[in-house]
């Protein structure tokens, strides 16, 4: 069998199980191959050229306008943060002026009680009387 043979039995083969005849897809990959410098070519690589530097531009301005809006999502984040720091800031203070507050009264409670316990032991130190008896105030009073 020589060469000549097995290529028609080969294109008998592929007429057999392609419909579109083989000339006609022979010549379009021909025509693709051969035909790269022509004017229509060389248009519809620009063009798709063209679509896709738009939408690699339209991918950068889509990631562009997420990261901004991460950014103002940061910054509102960072802006309430803050408030709550001064606002804790805010409690701190008076928490600590109710503090020193609260200590003077202590200290004010403290002396008062030293004072008070300065007269009761004045008080208990004066001799009783000789009769044990109440006088006639506290004796009206009490009745």
């Amino acid at each position: 069998m020589d060469a000549m043979t097995g290529l028609a039995l080969l294109l008998k083969a592929v007429r057999l199980s392609i419909p579109v005849p083989v000339a006609l897809i022979v010549a379009a990959l021909a025509w693709v191959q051969f035909d790269k410098g022509s004017a229509v070519r060389r248009a519809v690589n620009a063009k798709v050229e063209e679509l896709a530097a738009g939408e690699r531009i339209a991918a950068e301005a889509r990631a562009r306008e997420a990261a901004e809006r991460k950014a103002a999502d940061a910054l509102r984040l960072a802006e309430a943060l803050s408030e709550q720091a001064r606002r804790a800031g805010q409690l701190a203070a008076a928490d600590r002026e109710a503090r020193e507050a609260m200590e003077l009264q202590l200290a004010e409670a403290a002396l008062a009680a030293a004072e008070l316990q300065e007269q009761l032991d004045v008080l208990l130190a004066l001799p009783l009387p000789a009769d044990c008896a109440v006088g006639g105030d506290l004796l009206d009073r009490l009745r």
